[in-house]
């Protein structure tokens, strides 16, 4: 436990620094690797559904050489399934989940000449989304899809409205068709039992809300010395009790560092909220996701939310520069 925490602290300290490498990358490059790695991951998750998890992982690649998926967190051999989560190239399934949300919103609104290749990652993307079996991740997704949709309908002409309509419709025709090609028929059953079934008969959220009162009754319990200074400070790794999503960084590092936390992953937000409305959603998801889950502890999830960020801030950068350069030929 002590030397998971303090990977995970050097996880938490370095991975804002990714910023950085956004801010300096070359967009076009970027944006074309995005879209290869969501065609690459979305193929993954469907084959790992279809073969089995097991039978094709890649030791050294998605796996440690001798290790097995039967000891990570991904729901191995539970109500009679290989797996409830289908890690793709990641170690569980929310790493893919919350890789999926970025790549989705920052390439929806990118122009390009090959807008198939485009759609192909989209759908695959979503796929895997679903495939990630990581609730704390499509939850947020299905409640900002229809704001993504709405404001890109609003953009456009009335002649390319009604076309933009159909598109959506034959996009959700045809990801259903997909999964049930590649399901064997049972993706049906397996998203009602992971995303409704289970979602609305535990009412702890995963054990959730018992972890979080958890870690206030422990809090609370001690005298008041202890009690502000555990809860500024944190507890001692070795006694903290363990919680998902803000509450573990309350719990092991104290109050202040959870504020700064939330400072760091909201600031891109409210830089770019202005002009990157449909690509700040991928932000908003991930960052709703961190609130309750801990998978910012597991890179690169932090890492590839400051990418992305960086990216956005160079791109918007850019725009306000031939703006005013603009301006001033004028």
């Amino acid at each position: 436990m002590i030397l998971f925490k303090l990977a995970a602290s050097v996880v938490l300290i370095l991975s804002p620094l990714a910023i950085g490498i956004g801010y300096k990358i070359k967009l076009n490059t970027f944006y074309k690797i995005i879209i290869i790695s969501m065609i690459i991951t979305g193929i993954y998750s469907v084959l790992q559904w279809t073969v089995g998890i097991e039978a094709t992982k890649i030791p050294g690649l998605n796996i440690a050489y001798g290790d097995t998926f039967a000891d990570k967190p991904i729901g191995y051999g539970f109500n009679g399934r290989e797996a409830l989560k289908m890690p793709s190239t990641y170690q569980n399934g929310n790493g893919i989940a919350l890789f999926s949300l970025l790549a989705i919103f920052l390439i929806i609104p990118w122009k390009v000449k090959q807008k198939k290749w485009k759609i192909i990652a989209i759908i695959l993307s979503i796929v895997a989304l679903i495939l990630s079996g990581s609730r704390s991740s499509l939850i947020p997704f299905i409640i900002l899809i229809p704001y993504a949709i709405k404001k890109i309908y609003d953009k456009l002409k009335t002649k390319k409205q009604k076309v933009f309509l159909l598109l959506i419709i034959t996009l959700g025709i045809s990801t259903l068709i997909l999964y049930i090609a590649y399901s064997q028929s049972n993706i049906i059953e397996y998203a009602y039992e992971r995303y409704i079934l289970q979602t609305f008969s535990d009412s702890t959220g995963s054990g959730r809300t018992t972890q979080i009162q958890n870690v206030i009754n422990y809090i609370t319990s001690r005298d008041f010395i202890n009690m502000i200074k555990v809860l500024i400070l944190g507890e001692e790794w070795g006694k903290a009790e363990f919680s998902e999503g803000i509450f573990n960084i309350i719990s092991y590092y104290g109050i202040i560092v959870a504020i700064t936390f939330c400072i760091l992953l909201l600031y891109p937000i409210i830089k770019l909220h202005k002009k990157n409305k449909i690509e700040i959603l991928g932000l908003l998801a991930v960052f709703i996701a961190f609130m309750v889950d801990s998978s910012f502890n597991y890179p690169p999830a932090l890492m590839n939310y400051f990418l992305i960020a960086g990216v956005l801030l160079q791109r918007q950068k850019i725009e306000e520069n031939e703006k005013i350069k603009k301006e001033q030929e004028i």
